[in-house]
């Protein structure tokens, strides 16, 4: 809830008329510029990481506008050459008494893209991490999984290719059974018309009641809604 917190202010900030007048003039990115972050909050700091290619990195200050001069922590390189190369849009999340980073990684080809997630050895956003698994992996390519909760079941999201056409076409989801694992059968979510098919990326789902929405990244269309 916090990260969706986050990510409403900053849009009210950025596009809602009548804010307070600093809003209104020059915007300075109080992060530090990379693509894909992820932010979270807890125990009174916050906790960022984006995409940096060979490894996953977390910048940690009680500030937001600290991030952009904190010093980078290392918090996994992987050493298998099937997966340790792309690493794109790593995903902070905490369950139980551990902490799960979800991101996408391949063997230095495109098409060999899938989800991964490794799991903290305690309860630290910093780590120390160690491999957990590769998550709902249909044998095709799919990039930029996170999870979600709605009515007390955990999902999770990912873009991958549809109905024949490569990149990421189609957005999925799949019931988690496990934080690292899924079960049953994926759905694909049916894309909004006015969405291209190269922003169908990066899903950021929210779920509120009996309704869940999911947005894809960088889309200018209405998010996709699912009620029941």
């Amino acid at each position: 809830m916090r990260r969706l917190t986050l990510l409403l202010t900053t849009l009210l900030l950025l596009v809602v008329p009548g804010v307070p007048a600093q809003a209104a003039g020059s915007f300075t990115n109080p992060l530090n510029g990379g693509a894909d972050p992820t932010l979270t909050y807890v125990n009174g700091n916050y906790y960022l990481a984006t995409t940096l290619g060979d490894r996953i990195g977390i910048w940690k200050s009680p500030r937001l506008a600290g991030l952009a001069t904190a010093g980078e922590t290392t918090v996994w390189r992987d050493g298998d050459p099937s997966r340790n190369q792309q690493l794109w849009a790593p995903a902070l999340y905490r369950f139980g008494q551990r902490w799960y980073i979800y991101y996408t990684a391949s063997n230095g080809t495109d098409a060999a893209h899938r989800n991964y997630v490794i799991e903290s050895d305690g309860d630290d956003p910093l780590g120390p991490y160690h491999f957990k698994a590769r998550i709902a992996d249909h044998g095709e390519y799919a990039i930029d999984g996170e999870p979600f909760v709605h009515n007390g079941q955990m999902y999770f999201a990912w873009a991958g290719p549809g109905r024949g056409m490569g990149g990421p076409a189609q957005l999925y989801l799949q019931r988690m059974d496990t934080p690292w694992s899924v079960t049953g059968s994926r759905v694909a979510l049916p894309p909004a018309a006015a969405a291209p098919r190269c922003a169908r990326a990066r899903p950021g789902c929210a779920a509120r009641a009996a309704c869940s929405w999911c947005t894809p990244a960088a889309t200018p269309a209405s998010p996709t809604t699912s009620c029941g």
